[in-house]
């Protein structure tokens, strides 16, 4: 199964090593010049220099033929962006590492409210 995992710091990398011992065709994007050389190093697989926020990276990843893309960086806005890139490239199974609260706030507009987003 081919995985693009976005983020190569202690929660990509151990992903990324876990998934190629089970056989998974991975390729890393990391924008850290050191945790690069270190993947490529000490894996066999593909590292892409450069944010998970950029389309043209995400593309030099494979992304267009992915099945999973795990976006595990610290920046919570990045992992969101990265999941919409592969959204439109049709991955059909998107993970996305959020930790701020604010991401997570009821969606529903509150009674007087103007409605967001698209309506049917």
């Amino acid at each position: 199964m081919k995985i693009v995992i976005v983020g190569a710091g202690l929660v990509g990398s151990s992903l990324a090593q876990q998934l190629l011992l089970e056989g998974h065709d991975i390729s890393v994007i990391e924008k850290d010049d050191a945790l690069c050389s270190d993947l490529e190093e000490k894996l066999d697989l593909l590292v892409i220099r450069g944010s998970g926020s950029d389309p043209l990276k995400m593309m030099e990843a494979g992304i267009a033929g992915a099945q999973i893309l795990l976006a595990v960086t610290p920046s919570d806005e990045v992992n969101i962006i990265a999941c919409a890139i592969a959204l439109f490239h049709g991955v059909e199974q998107r993970v996305a590492r959020i930790r701020n609260p604010e991401y997570f706030r009821d969606s529903k507009p509150s009674a007087g409210s103007p409605p967001r987003g698209p309506q049917s």
